[in-house]
């Protein structure tokens, strides 16, 4: 088959939807199929995000490839469905359900909604991703929380939608715990309000008060330290390490630098950084809400806190770093929890969801 992959991320192991999409190019070309690529690279700038489906659908119309099937992003999809072409939207969290959370408060004050916002985003974001997933062929969804959703916003029949898995990979070194120094705890992801940043802050500041000696790296950020200071304790920039963007050979070695992981994110899909850090015997901390909730087991293999709630964090986070039996029982479970969730396994997973059709 030809299929044409499009989506808002480039295919590209540097980037988290990058490197799903990097490996399912690799699956589909494992099987023979012709697998072509519609992104950002492809479609260049636009005036508006709003042009962005339209745009890329003129782009396939303009290229040599005939699709036997499009394999779109869910923002993008709406321009591809009911084209006589059998197409699958894959979601790395569904747009609907994370702005019926954001207009409802459920996020609190970590995302502001502009009243401009509220007017003008569902129409030209939100309702082309409500006609994708209403009449896409097979619906790719990330998680058990969206596909709930799934099943009640959009009526989805469990014969239009999957669950499928993201990947990890093997690490180089056994997966144990450091046994030296002060405890390190690792926060892995873009500096934004949806990653929990507050929730974060107010509980680092919380463990200090308390006495908890702990460093910190904040890693993957996409800013620098001076901007990341202005939202972080004053007191804790000292034992904070900021890494602003690092390559992927670099991850593993962040891994391995802690002893604790932490994701006090409030929207998510299936968070590749959180499951690299289970494959790597990493002791992870996260919000019991979206991918987490479904792969870790509070504490059989991990340990989950409130979303949004810095008290209910803290606790955690020094449970974990008072106690290192606690972290090597948990950093023990997690391995054995994703072991099998190589790249290879779940991206051919995906591959046989497509030619199903």
């Amino acid at each position: 088959m030809t299929i044409i992959h499009v989506s808002e991320a480039d295919v590209t192991e540097e980037t988290g939807m990058g490197r799903v999409a990097w490996h399912w190019k690799r699956a589909f070309q494992r099987r023979g199929h012709d697998f072509v690529e519609i992104g950002p690279s492809q479609i260049g700038t636009v005036p508006h995000k709003a042009l962005l489906p339209r745009r890329a659908y003129g782009i396939y119309r303009k290229q040599r490839a005939k699709a036997d099937l499009f394999l779109v992003h869910e923002p993008l999809s709406g321009a591809f469905v009911s084209r006589g072409v059998k197409t699958v939207a894959f979601s790395h969290g569904l747009e609907r359900r994370k702005w019926q959370l954001t207009t409802a408060g459920a996020f609190g004050s970590e995302i502001n909604v502009r009243w401009r916002t509220r007017l003008f985003f569902p129409l030209w974001r939100i309702r082309p991703c409500d006609a994708g997933i209403r009449r896409a062929d097979l619906s790719l969804l990330i998680n058990s929380e969206d596909a709930s959703f799934a099943k009640t916003y959009y009526g989805l029949g469990s014969d239009r939608f999957r669950i499928f898995q993201n990947g990890v990979y093997p690490s180089r070194n056994p997966p144990t715990n450091r046994r030296t120094g002060q405890c390190i705890i690792l926060f892995l992801g873009t500096w934004c309000g949806r990653k929990g940043i507050k929730t974060l802050a107010d509980a680092a500041r919380i463990l200090f008060q308390r006495g908890v000696e702990v460093q910190w790296i904040l890693a993957g950020t996409g800013v620098d330290s001076e901007q990341i200071f202005q939202q972080w304790p004053q007191e804790l920039r000292n034992s904070t390490e900021v890494i602003k963007s690092f390559k992927r050979t670099e991850e593993e070695d962040l891994y391995q630098r802690c002893d604790i992981f932490v994701l006090p994110s409030l929207y998510e899909g299936q968070p590749l950084a959180m499951l690299q850090a289970m494959e790597t015997g990493r002791c992870c901390v996260a919000s019991n809400c979206c991918g987490q909730k479904d792969i870790i087991k509070n504490l059989q293999n991990g340990l989950l806190h409130a979303p949004g709630e810095p008290a209910d964090l803290a606790a955690q986070l020094e449970q974990a770093a008072r106690s290192e039996p606690l972290r090597d029982r948990l950093g023990r479970a997690a391995h054995a929890a994703v072991a099998g969730r190589h790249w290879d396994k779940v991206s051919a997973e995906v591959v046989s969801l497509v030619e199903g059709l």
